[in-house]
């Protein structure tokens, strides 16, 4: 019982369920007796030899990737949604078989794949200790400016107001990098050694990044200075899905009009994601609205991903998405109609049809 405690406790409960459709909230819930035939099929699978024909079975979900066609097949990420079941007892293995070489010392301290506490950023931060990393400098560069160089930039836009000692620790940690990858000795000069690993000093590439992180501040403020065109007159509509830290999900919507502000809040499934209660947020408010005559409606969302969900109106198989689309259809034939994000503010190309 305590392994199954211990697996329930490493697994992420609030995930999409898998085929079964069994969520993992569900599981934790389960009284003494369910647990106890839950491990009890475990073990009759262990002894038997024998994986459950459920367990063999995963819902794909492909998921496009970014800045690429719809059209192409390759274009998607595929993603495998199983059973939570099968997780927990694929855990418990998982403990069993990695206790016996961790605990002998079966393992060289060299592994660190699949190894927990072993990650790619410790063996980063161990060669980084050494004289030679034993590759050749084009990899190595190539490993530090993919890996290791984003955690040192992180948060750069800051980096102005940072103190001097500070920002030379980070200095440090790139010039030893840069000495493991040209091979070059510490009484080399710090300037030379950057100039033969070809990499940008973390204080210049600040400077290189800044405006482009400014003209991305730009095109977000170009964008609020629509919000500020709203017309006094005008309903503005605000939706927003949340999940808190024990899973609780829920939707919430603001209605402003000249008649004042009404509020709309609705607690959601514990297995329903931000995504569907950000689509939820939508469906309650322009169900709410669908019989207010009114000239200007404007609909504000923080959800880009939502936004660009109910852009693909031939491809919408939710019933969700599918209202949505049905009520602003009638909302957009008498009233002029605008769907835009906050901050992102992406235009819903579908709604621009349905304007027309």
């Amino acid at each position: 019982m305590k392994k199954l405690a211990n697996a329930l406790e490493n697994t992420d409960l609030n995930k999409t369920p898998g085929p079964d459709g069994i969520h993992g909230r569900m599981i934790s819930n389960l009284g003494k007796i369910g647990k106890e035939r839950l491990l009890n099929i475990f073990n009759n699978s262990w002894k038997t030899g024998k994986l459950p024909q459920d367990c063999k079975t995963a819902t794909i979900i492909p998921i496009k990737k970014l800045d690429k066609s719809a059209d192409d097949p390759k274009n998607y990420r595929p993603i495998s949604l199983t059973n939570i079941c099968c997780k927990l007892m694929e855990k418990i293995i998982l403990r069993r078989l990695t206790y016996h070489p961790d605990t002998r010392n079966l393992l060289p301290e060299e592994q660190y794949g699949f190894r927990k506490g072993h990650g790619t950023k410790d063996q980063l931060l161990f060669f980084t200790q050494k004289e030679e990393w034993g590759a050749e400098a084009t990899t190595l560069k190539l490993t530090y400016t993919s890996l290791m160089r984003p955690i040192l930039e992180y948060g750069y836009q800051i980096y102005g107001t940072a103190s001097e000692t500070n920002l030379k620790s980070l200095e440090r940690i790139q010039l030893s990098a840069a000495r493991n990858i040209t091979g070059l000795r510490k009484t080399c000069p710090n300037n030379i050694v950057l100039y033969e690993a070809d990499i940008m000093p973390l204080k210049d590439r600040i400077s290189y990044n800044l405006p482009k992180y400014i003209n991305k501040i730009k095109k977000y403020l170009k964008q609020l200075e629509i919000i500020n065109k709203i017309l006094k007159n005008a309903i503005t509509i605000y939706t927003d899905g949340s999940r808190d830290e024990l899973g609780h999900t829920g939707s919430g919507c603001l209605i402003k009009t000249t008649n004042g502000i009404e509020k709309i809040n609705r607690r959601n499934p514990e297995f329903c994601s931000v995504f569907r209660s950000e689509l939820i947020a939508i469906y309650e408010v322009s169900k709410s609205i669908r019989n207010i005559k009114h000239h200007y409606i404007w609909i504000l969302t923080d959800s880009r991903s939502a936004i660009q969900h109910l852009s693909h109106t031939g491809d919408l198989r939710d019933k969700v998405s599918r209202n949505i689309i049905g009520y602003i259809q009638k909302l957009s034939i008498p009233q002029k109609f605008t769907f835009n994000g906050y901050p992102y503010m992406l235009a819903l190309k579908a709604m621009k049809l349905l304007m027309r």
